[in-house]
């Protein structure tokens, strides 16, 4: 699916979207990792995602950069594994990936916490 890119149609970017999914959306929190998602009824079938680290619990730009790449990174590395949910997916689903902790963690943590929540959005969006 993705290579070493992130293709805009991927982005969530749209400010109506990302409100609607703050304020509609379901949590799934697998720490230090949140995962805000939202099933629209648009009958795309595409995934938008974000990345937030928020500046309250990161307050160096620098680290929340950092931070977001590693999201971002390990999210590339998951959604191979998950090519056949977002091949069946017959609306539009919109994901935001927030990170809790106050330090930078491991690669391998991170990696781990985002493929159980994606394991768990699937879960619930299949049924």
């Amino acid at each position: 699916m993705l290579q070493f890119g992130w293709p805009s149609k991927y982005r969530l970017k749209s400010r109506k979207d990302i409100q609607t999914l703050f304020r509609n959306g379901q949590t799934i929190t697998h720490y230090p990792i949140r995962l805000v998602f939202l099933s629209t009824d648009k009958p795309v079938s595409d995934i938008q995602m974000m990345f937030s680290v928020p500046k309250r619990k990161v307050s160096k730009a620098v680290l929340r950069n950092k931070l977001r790449r590693k999201l971002f990174e390990s999210v590339r590395k998951s959604l191979p594994h998950h090519q056949l949910q977002i091949d069946e997916l017959n609306h539009q689903l919109l994901v935001a990936f927030l990170y809790l902790h106050h330090k930078p963690l491991d690669q391998n943590l991170i990696e781990k916490k985002i493929s159980l929540s994606l394991s768990e959005l699937f879960q619930r969006t299949k049924s």
